[in-house]
Parts: structure tokens; sequence; C-alpha cells
């Protein structure tokens, strides 16, 4: 196919550098008119760099998120060639003088140069990672032509029209917009009336006229015409849908193969109808290509038999399809039915010997068998394999307690258990025997030298050592000892938000409003955590921190653990827990580990806000949310899940997937979004119940690893034991003093490496000990 030769075309009679490049396609009245709109227009064209004035800032600007009291990056020197320093000079003074660029006379931050610092004062389009600005700026400018005369992307521009009067008019319309938002055109890069062109790298041709090419012909709509097409939209507006079987109901199952593939559909009969349940296809590959149709629909009948195997078991169903596939189709030439006692031929010659056969059979004289010969083996010929029996039982289930709850009152004998299960079966619903589930969707739905001497002692040794052991002095500079002495206790809540850990960290450099403190407290089941900055740590702040953060969010929990700071220990907080019924857990005295959990969370964040502060920034109250929401969406390795699933039933979106969209925030159905929703918390008891399983098994792992080196300390009431001076402080320390000081008698034995003591004067220490902080006293 020849093309028509583009012409150069001078636009000014003054300048004759000033020219453009026209299509050779159009007729000579579309030419006319086209160099009549670009002489109109000289203003759009940047003939010299000077003429590129700017957009103006009122309609986009680029700016750089760049946090204050930051530095900008400092670049190595680059050392250039004296040709080329010579080229990189001019270049710049070209921007200069077209104002794109200016000379930076006081500048802080970088020394003196031969050259010089320069700036931009103008955005190019070529600039490096300002792509987005500009394709937001073309779509801003062009909003009410792009899709309909005019395709843009960043500086590519096209402008299609279907005829020559169009395109005119399309083109001035195009220069109109751009005078409006002060864009230039390069006319080096402009090319008009042409029938094809150059758009992001690729040939963009005008489509033919096709009416040329049509024969004339006088179509009218008829009425048959309007009834077909009613028929077709009635057709369209009636599409299947997919019904779920009744029991035992008979079902019908259509087969079909073709080439590369073969599908079935199992259908049900409802009145004069009949409707899809299930729809299954599958592609053939390397031999199956080969076989014959029949061939290729047993496979498919051998196929849906193990993919719908619940239905087959469950219904009759009934094959259709147009191949004989119940004939019997094999290689033999007579085929024996032992259980009828009959005889099918194959083959031409196989039917004059199956007649012979049948006459020889009819004259056969019976017989009868009088012994049998019966080999005997020393040996088993077939090793017999053991299987073990299996017996199934029907025993309780996780429904029976809740239906037991429900039709008679039983409850646990346990308290914690008991109000787990009256929490529970609010949610259920005993129905003629069937226990329902309430749902958020719907209504219901269907958890030795003196013997050298010659000193008879007979028991020197034991009276050796006990003098030792009950050495005061070597008891109280005794070494402590670094392994555990009590088996590991977890702690575990029944359902979220029952059980909290509390805690203060801190002091903290003195932030805004004086604070210096943070109050922290994290759920024992999802581990979520709250967290609040404070100037003091009073019993009062304590309290309202407690009330904001737990009662009014997630309501009034169970139990609380805390250390035994006054501020836990004395009122207005204990007052305040006693009129709310709320369980005050202690942790013993220096012994962290009774509340980890929290203590843990402490130490996260401590850790978080650090990363996040830069060098000279104390102002970590600013950076406190950041760093609990980034706690609150991270996956735990205790449940494997994020704390704020197991709250609220859903993943939240990160702000990672704004700036890289995911499908999640991509495809977002917003008709049916609250249905979605509503059907995550219908599924939210569901993933609760997996991350307690989750956890119980991670902490078994734990328990497991750590109880294999404990070493194993226990007392009883009446024992006397010494406390760690580094925990009670009772006497002065130092490099010489004593690591333990005492005694004390212990009084009770509260469990899990717990205990109360009691001085030698007679006082009772009111807070707990843990063995961990204990030694064993004789005296």
């Amino acid at each position: 196919r020849t093309r028509s030769a583009n012409v150069t075309v001078a636009l000014h009679p003054d300048f004759p550098d000033q020219e453009v490049v026209i299509g050779g396609s159009l007729s000579d009245k579309g030419r006319t008119e086209l160099c009549s709109v670009l002489k109109k227009n000289l203003d759009i064209f940047a003939w010299q760099p000077s003429d590129m004035t700017g957009v103006p800032r009122s309609i986009t600007e680029h700016r750089l998120n760049i946090r204050e009291g930051y530095t900008p990056v400092r670049q190595k020197k680059r050392g250039q060639a004296p040709e080329r320093a010579r080229a990189i000079q001019a270049e710049v003074q070209k921007l200069v003088d077209a104002r794109i660029m200016r000379k930076v006379y006081y500048h802080d931050w970088l020394s003196n140069l031969v050259m010089g610092v320069y700036c931009y004062t103008k955005m190019p389009f070529g600039l490096k990672n300002a792509d987005a600005t500009y394709q937001r700026l073309m779509d801003k400018a062009f909003e009410s032509q792009v899709g309909r005369n005019i395709e843009v992307y960043v500086d590519d521009l096209v402008v299609k029209s279907h005829t020559e009067a169009e395109m005119v008019r399309d083109v001035e319309e195009t220069f109109q917009t751009l005078r409006k938002v002060n864009m230039k055109l390069n006319p080096k890069k402009c090319s008009f009336g042409l029938a094809e062109g150059v758009f992001l790298g690729k040939i963009s041709a005008a489509v033919p006229n096709l009416k040329k090419c049509i024969k004339k012909s006088d179509f009218r709509w008829t009425a048959e015409a309007e009834q077909a097409f009613q028929q077709l939209k009635q057709h369209l507006s009636e599409l299947p849908f997919l019904v779920a079987p009744k029991p035992r109901e008979e079902l019908i199952m259509y087969l079909s193969a073709t080439y590369g593939a073969v599908s079935a559909v199992l259908m049900t009969e409802r009145g004069t109808t009949q409707t899809s349940i299930y729809f299954i296809s599958r592609v053939l590959q390397g031999p199956e290509l080969n076989y014959s149709p029949i061939e290729k629909l047993a496979l498919l009948l051998v196929f849906a038999a193990k993919r719908l195997r619940r239905y087959f078991q469950a219904h009759p169903i009934t094959v259709i399809t147009d191949q004989p596939i119940k004939q019997v189709n094999v290689d033999s030439k007579l085929v024996a039915n032992q259980v009828l006692g009959t005889y099918v031929e194959k083959e031409e010659n196989m039917i004059k010997y199956l007649e012979i056969v049948k006459g020889l059979v009819s004259g056969f004289i019976a017989f009868s068998i009088s012994q049998v010969l019966v080999e005997v083996l020393e040996n088993k010929s077939i090793k017999e394999k053991e299987v073990a029996a299996v017996i199934k039982e029907n025993g309780p289930t996780w429904m029976t307690q809740i239906a037991d709850y429900l039709k008679e009152g039983v409850l646990p004998g346990d308290n914690n258990e008991a109000r787990k299960l009256r929490l529970k079966a609010r949610q259920y619903e005993l129905k003629e025997g069937v226990l329902y589930r309430r749902s958020f969707l719907t209504s219901w739905l269907r958890l030795a030298k003196a013997i050298r001497l010659g000193y008879y002692w007979p028991t020197m040794h034991k009276d050796a050592r006990d003098m030792i052991r009950k050495c005061n002095d070597c008891q109280i500079h005794r070494p402590v000892t670094r392994h555990p002495q009590q088996p590991l206790t977890p702690i575990t809540a029944p359902w979220p938000f029952y059980k909290w850990g509390i805690d203060i960290a801190g002091p903290f450099s003195e932030g805004p409003g004086k604070v210096k403190f943070l109050i922290v407290v994290m759920d024992y089941f999802t581990k979520w955590v709250e967290a609040k900055g404070v100037a003091t740590i009073t019993g009062g702040q304590v309290k309202k921190f407690a009330w904001d953060n737990i009662v009014c969010r997630f309501g009034i929990p169970g139990e609380i653990i805390s250390d035994n700071g006054k501020q836990f220990v004395d009122n207005p907080f204990k007052d305040w827990c006693d009129k709310l019924n709320i369980t005050q857990r202690f942790a013993s005295v220096k012994h962290p580990q009774s509340n980890g959990l929290v203590e843990r969370a402490n130490r996260s964040l401590r850790e978080g806000i650090k990363a996040r502060l830069g060098e000279g920034n104390k102002n970590w109250v600013e950076e406190l949310p950041h760093v609990l929401w980034a706690h609150r969406t991270m996956i735990k390795l205790s449940h494997d899940d994020t704390p704020f699933s197991l709250t609220y039933g859903t993943e939240a979106v990160i702000p990672a997937e704004i700036g890289m969209p995911t499908y999640r925030t991509a495809a977002v159905d917003v008709v049916n979004n609250d249905k979605e929703l509503r059907l995550n918390l219908d599924l939210l008891e569901e993933r609760r119940e997996r991350a307690v399983i989750c956890e119980a098994k991670a902490k078994s792992k734990m328990i497991k690893y750590y109880n294999a080196r404990v070493r194993d300390v226990a007392f009883k009431p009446g024992d006397f034991v010494y406390r760690s001076n580094d925990a009670s402080h009772a006497v002065a320390g130092g490099k010489l003093g004593p690591k333990w000081e005492g005694p004390y008698e212990v009084t009770e034995a509260l469990g899990n490496g717990a205990y109360k003591l009691r001085s030698t004067d007679g006082t009772v220490l009111s807070r707990t000990w843990n063995v961990t902080n204990l030694k064993r006293c004789y005296l």
C-alpha cells in the first residue's frame, strides 16, 4: 500500500523556521483550513526555550514529601572531561536563559562549587519520578476530551477524528484547552492531519471507512424482528441459577465430550423445568485427546463420580448422553456373563462356534465329585497383616455442654468455664432438640583429717555437711542459681477481653505536656495493645485509663494482672475494681514473668519508638500511634493471626495497600461489602477457636523446652527460706554485700511457685514471693 508523503508547512512568513508537519493525504480544502487554524494559534508552540512560561501553580504543583528537619541527600561529586563539562555548562545556560533553572546564591548544605548551584523553577516533563504529577495534570486539563476526541499519556497526545472537518474542530478545541493551562507544544514533535502516526512507540492508524464497502440495501425493522428481539431479551433475563438438591431426590446428569474437553452438568426436575445443581469440566491432555467419543464419556463419568462423590452417595442419578455408554465395548471375541450364564459373541465366526457349543452342552452328561484332595501347607503362603480394630463410639461433643445448659441449666463446676458457657450460649437456641446458632446475616444457622588421727566418728561426713549447710555466712553469700526452679505455668484467657495485663513503662524523655510515662495494657487472648502517655502515675490516672481504653471499648474484664505498684494496690484503683467485680491478680515481687505478656509488649513498644525517632527528635508521643498500629496489624507467632482480625473479624487496610493497591482494595464490591463484613462476623468465632488451638500448640512446645531445664524446688508450710537481697533490698548491698537475707518462715504455698512468708518476729509479709527469689534456709 502506498502512502502519501507528509508535507512541511511554514506558518509565519517572517520566520521560515517556524514550521510543522502536515499529512499528505489531506484534501486541498482540509489542508487550507488546518493551516489557517495553526497560524491563528502560533502562541501554542514553544519555538524557543524562553517561550515555555510554565503551568500556573494554582493548577498543579509537584511537591516532595520530605519530613521537616531532614537534610537533603548529598551525592558524591561526578568528575567530567573538559569537553563534557563545557557541553553541560552550555545546556545549563540554556535552561537558565529560558527561566527554567536559576542559580542558588545562599545555600547552606553544599560547599562552594566551581560552576555553581542551580535549582529548577519549572518542572520539565522528563524529570525523574514526576510522571504521576504530569499524568494528573493532563487528566485534569483534558477531562472533557479524553476518550471522546483525544488520547493522552504523560506528554504523548493524539487527537482522533473521523472526518477532516471534525479534525479541524478537534485541533482548535485542543489548542483552547492548552491555552487555558498555559501549556506549550514542541513544534518539532508535532504532526497534524495524519492517517497514521507514532503514539507511545506504536503505529496508530485510522480505521478505514467501511461504509463504501457495504452493499446498499433497503433494511427495515419488521414486526418479526421486534418479536425476535423481545424473545432474546426475555431469554437473557431468565438465566439459569444453581439450586440445592432435596434429600434422596433423583438427579439427572448430562455428559458431553468434544475433541479437547469434556463437561457434565448435574440437574434436577422441579415441576416442568430442569434446574442446574453443579457443573464440572476437564481439559483433555496428552493421550486423552486420542480417545474415542465413548471413551471420553467414560472418562468423564469416572471423573464426575470422584468429584461429586457426595451427590452419587446420597442420590439416585440418571446419566443421559447421545452415546451407547452402557454397551459392552471390549476386545474379546466372546464375552461371558458368569452370573446369568449367558454369552455374547462379538464376531461372525464366533457365532458359528457358539451355536455348535450350545448343541454339545445340551447332550453333556452330568457328573459329581466324590472326593476333593486338599494340600496342607506347613507355612502360610501369604503373610497376614495385623489390623487393629477401630471402634467408633458416640461421645460428647462441643455442642453437648451448650445443649445441656439450654435444656436443663447444667453448668460446669469451674466458675470461669461456667461464665464462658453462659456467654457463649447467648448465641445459640435449642429448637425441637436441634441446636441453632444466631447469625448476623440470617435469623439462625444449623469452640577426713580427723580419721587419719585415729578418731572414730561414724557420722563425721554427715555432721560436717550439716554444719557447712547451716553456716549463716555461707548461706547468705551463696551464688544465685540461674536454672528455672519451677515448671512453666502458661497464662491463658477463656475468651477475648476477659483477662488483661497492665504495666507502666518509663520514665522516658519529657514530651509535650510533660509526658514521661506510658501506661500499657494487653489482652491475653487477642494480644490487642492499648497505651497512653501520662505525666504522673497515680491511681486516678490508671483508673481513668482503664475506664476509657478497656471498659468503654471492650466491656468490663474479668481479671486484671499487674505488679505490686502503689497505683495498682491502693485506692482509688482497687476500690474501682471491687465495685465492677474485677478480680485483681498481682505478680510476685521481682518476678515479671508472672505478667510477662505485657512486659514483652512494653519492650516492643519501646524498641518501636526508638526505631522511628530520628536523631535529635525526642517527641516520642507522636510516634506512639504508629507503633501501636504496627503491633495490632502484625501476625503473632503465638496464634498465627493479627490482633486486629481477632478483634473485629477482618484484616485492616494498611497504608501500603493504598500506595500499591492489592486485589482486596482494587476489587471492592460496594453493594455487597456490608454483607461480606457481616459474614466475617459469623466466621469470627471459628477464627478465634482456631487461634486458641494454635496458641495451645505453641505453648505446649514452649513448656516442653522450658521444663527440660527445670530443677524442681518446692517448699511447704513451716520451712524456712532466704529472700534474694536484689529483690527485697532489705540489707545494704554492694560488691561485698550478701546475696540473700532472712530467714523467713513459709506460711502458705499458693501453687505455681508462689508463697506467703512470715518474718522471725511474727510479721506476715503482704506480698507473695516466687520460688525464683527464695532459697532454703538450714537452721
